[in-house]
């Protein structure tokens, strides 16, 4: 059969008048008409290829005037301007010099910023700052990194303000711009406080996550130095600011150096305006005293212990945080009372488990003042089972420094080394105490005190009360010395009182000089 003429030639002139019309013309009325299916896929396949060269040149388009734009000093200053109002500083801060955005990453070498009244920090250095960047960032708004990886950053926080407005609008800083998702700080330096106030963590690296419009903190390692805990060892640390509670410290744990390295853990929460308030609790395990305590102590009291108490206090001003503990010796442990004193020395000549006493029920009440920077114990009791009845009990206990007067007053001091070397002295008698000991313990002690004491060897204050059986004591041993030494015939105990004022060597010294005559005095036989 014979195709009819013209035929032909009206499809060509329909097809090239539609390919002259627009896309959207072809892709509405391309494939409408008597055209098979073969010629429908063709024509759509040209219009899907018309359609991704426009798109491919779209998007080039924008991603090379998109980079235009991160690249120029007009993206950098936008960055500028929006970091000095999410902190409170003036408009016109330059927290960095310049920054560079590549195809997949966005990096700021150094940014040094020093705060406002209304600042969270004072002073703020970061190293390092890299944050990844997606394909079309900031091609349809203003775009800054959520996720942010920081080489190291050193920050003093803020810990007093003028005004509680200030305060209130230092907390909101931390927690505006919600762009800002995580931060993953690999060395972090944070300082905070004053001279004589002043804390520090060190080393440490933080993971912060905002979750629910808070900031969780998570610390892990480092150097914690604040008040009496220096140079303390940082295992981890979880803080939660909020808007709602400010700033909490959900859990801090410290380890101390030491052969029985102790641990410490802390939780409490900031509050305040114009000066931030500390409010917390303390826990200590494995506490060996010595380890901790002056080594003069150490000599006379030994154990490992354990306790909790409360750690309250401004972190703005001077006076610091003020520590109340209760102590007691740890689970299978005990404390011990080394006979080193006179007292205990002259008291083992009569029953020998003086020498060395195991605590069976001990207690500690140890505070720490912040505004003098000295602790204190409030009371310690040691009691035994070894000797029934016998009991120490101490109270207002604390080191402070020698004066130059006590230090130049010590028979071993320099100056009477001297005096004795130039002028001979009469010989002295013997200790009477040591009389039982032999003067070969006198001499060793004396050369002990010579050696060991110096101008740094802390002078003991306060009050001690020793209670023990009269049994221990000779017979004709009935009676005290007022002032020293009273017995208290109802319990047939001795009471000897022990007023403190020395370094630890001297305690007791001048009480068993006194005791020793009435101990080794012969009693008078009777006539037969």
């Amino acid at each position: 059969m014979q195709k009819k003429q013209g035929e032909g030639t009206l499809q060509q002139d329909l097809d090239a008048w539609l390919r002259e019309q627009s896309i959207w013309f072809q892709l509405r009325y391309g494939m409408t008409g008597p055209l098979c299916a073969y010629r429908r896929v063709q024509r759509m396949v040209i219009v899907g290829v018309k359609l991704g060269i426009v798109m491919v040149l779209l998007v080039c388009a924008v991603m090379v005037a998109n980079d235009l734009y991160l690249k120029s000093s007009r993206y950098s200053d936008s960055v500028n301007t929006s970091l000095a109002f999410a902190l409170n500083l003036p408009e016109d801060t330059r927290a960095f010099r310049s920054l560079a955005v590549s195809r997949k990453v966005f990096s700021i070498g150094d940014v040094h910023l020093h705060g406002s009244e209304s600042s969270f920090f004072s002073e703020l250095n970061v190293k390092g700052v890299v944050g990844r960047r997606p394909l079309l960032a900031g091609a349809f708004r203003p775009w800054f990194p959520s996720d942010l990886q920081i080489a190291r950053m050193k920050i003093h926080l803020n810990t007093s303000y003028a005004s509680d407005w200030d305060a209130k609008k230092a907390l909101s800083s931390v927690l505006s711009d919600a762009w800002l998702q995580h931060m993953n700080i690999g060395r972090l330096s944070l300082s905070w406080g004053s001279e004589g106030n002043a804390g520090l963590l060190d080393g440490a690296s933080c993971d912060c996550e905002r979750v629910d419009g808070q900031w969780i903190l998570r610390f892990k390692g480092g150097r914690f130095s604040y008040g009496p805990l220096q140079a303390c060892e940082m295992v981890t640390a979880k803080v939660t600011i909020s808007k709602e509670d400010g700033l909490v410290l959900n859990d801090m744990i410290l380890r101390m150096v030491g052969e029985y390295p102790a641990e410490i853990r802390l939780s409490g929460t900031v509050s305040g305006g114009t000066d931030a308030q500390f409010d917390g609790r303390v826990s200590v395990k494995r506490l060996a005293l010595s380890d901790y305590c002056s080594p003069s102590l150490a000599w006379v009291f030994s154990g490992v212990f354990q306790g909790e108490g409360s750690l309250q206090g401004s972190l703005g001003n001077a006076h610091g945080l003020n520590i109340s503990l209760d102590f007691s010796p740890e689970k299978d442990s005990h404390a011990e009372l080394h006979a080193v004193l006179p007292v205990l020395e002259l008291l083992s000549v009569y029953e020998p488990k003086f020498r060395h006493l195991h605590g069976t029920d001990v207690s500690i009440q140890l505070g720490y003042d912040g505004k003098t920077g000295m602790w204190k114990a409030d009371r310690l009791a040691f009691q035994t089972d070894e000797i029934p009845g016998f009991s120490l009990v101490a109270e207002g206990l604390y080191c402070r420094r020698m004066t130059d007067g006590e230090w130049f007053d010590l028979p071993y001091s320099p100056r009477n080394i001297l005096t004795a070397d130039k002028q001979p002295q009469p010989r002295k008698p013997a200790k009477v105490f040591s009389i039982a000991m032999g003067d070969a313990k006198v001499s060793s002690s004396a050369a002990d005190n010579a050696m060991n004491v110096t101008r740094e060897t802390p002078v003991i204050e306060g009050r001690v009360l020793l209670v023990f059986p009269r049994s221990i004591f000779p017979e004709h041993m009935n009676s005290g010395i007022p002032g020293v030494l009273e017995l208290a015939d109802e319990e047939g105990m001795f009471h000897l009182h022990l007023p403190l004022k020395k370094i630890v060597r001297e305690i007791s010294q001048d009480e068993a000089d006194k005791i020793g005559p009435l101990l080794f005095r012969q009693p008078k036989r009777e006539e037969d």
